[in-house]
């Protein structure tokens, strides 16, 4: 049931990786409550399965179905079980990724401080609130939780194994994007760029994993910015290159379609419209291509 997910999702086929997800999800319920077990397969199948879906559902553009089935992720893995195996700290920020994906920014402001200790968490909490921050105008906000973030990074030593380099590279790629939406913020639009271009390449080193380790394309900052600083060749360039690791995704394709309409490429903007359309048919959000 679940592994035709995998395909969809490298077809830029969202709705159909995320039916198969929930299809998946649903059938691991009605398992784990008739047999009453737990252990590797609750923690490993169903808890991908949710990842998943999640993942999936952010690429639709479905804002609150999304939402819902972070927080149910979460719901599943116990603070003790993070303690032990660190590699899932990843799955809890999924309920950040999605409030920053749908510009929830209020609901970031107000999300508590997560547990001591989870450095990783932390710092997905930090890059939250600095981008809520940014987007309200609140800069000096935003620039003390960019300090913190950026502190967070140099905490892993440098004998550090592959779970805390692939930590320290999530943490770099965060400090990143919040330092350059400051910058942008401030019109320092070189800065920004620069900034942003580090974290692509950031991203781009990143170990393989399906849903990605990294789950917001930092080309649609980076298109974003392209856009503010007038330069939209270059920002249709950064979108179309966006498009050939997620296609048909909604968020650059809004960034395309704008960028292909100041150039007055009007023909091109039409087509990448009514890509965008057919990709946003379950969506219940409307994206700028500020993120």
């Amino acid at each position: 049931v679940h592994m035709p997910a995998h395909i969809y999702m490298k077809l830029g086929k969202y709705h159909e990786a995320a039916e198969r997800n929930q299809e998946a999800a649903h059938i691991d319920q009605l398992y784990l409550a008739s047999q009453n077990q737990g252990g590797e397969y609750a923690e490993g199948y169903y808890t991908h399965n949710l990842h998943f879906l999640w993942a999936s559902l952010m690429m639709e553009g479905r804002n609150e179905d999304a939402l819902k089935a972070a927080r149910d992720l979460t719901a599943t893995i116990a603070l003790e079980e993070v303690r032990k195996d660190r590699g899932k700290e990843l799955y809890l920020s999924a309920p950040i990724f999605s409030m920053i994906r749908f510009c929830r920014w209020e609901e970031l402001l107000r999300e508590p401080a997560p547990p001591k200790g989870l450095r990783l968490l932390d710092g997905m909490w930090r890059l939250g609130r600095g981008l809520a921050l940014v987007a309200t105008g609140r800069l000096p906000g935003a620039e003390g939780e960019h300090v913190v973030l950026a502190g967070l990074t140099k905490q892993i030593r440098r004998d550090r194994t592959t779970e805390e380099k692939t930590e320290r590279a999530l943490l770099k790629i965060a400090e990143r994007v919040l330092a350059g939406e400051i910058a942008a913020r401030r019109q320092h639009y070189d800065d920004a760029i620069r900034l942003l271009e580090e974290a692509v390449k950031m991203e781009e080193s990143l170990p393989y994993s399906e849903p990605p380790l990294w789950p917001l394309s930092v080309r649609h900052h980076l298109g974003a910015v392209l856009l503010l600083a007038d330069r939209p060749s270059e920002a249709e360039a950064v979108y179309h290159a966006d498009l050939l690791h997620h296609p048909d995704n909604g968020w650059a394709l809004t960034g395309l379609t704008q960028s292909l309409r100041v150039q007055q490429k009007d023909d091109q903007a039409a087509e990448a419209e009514e890509r965008f359309k057919k990709a946003w048919a379950h969506a219940d959000f409307i994206p700028a291509s500020r993120l």
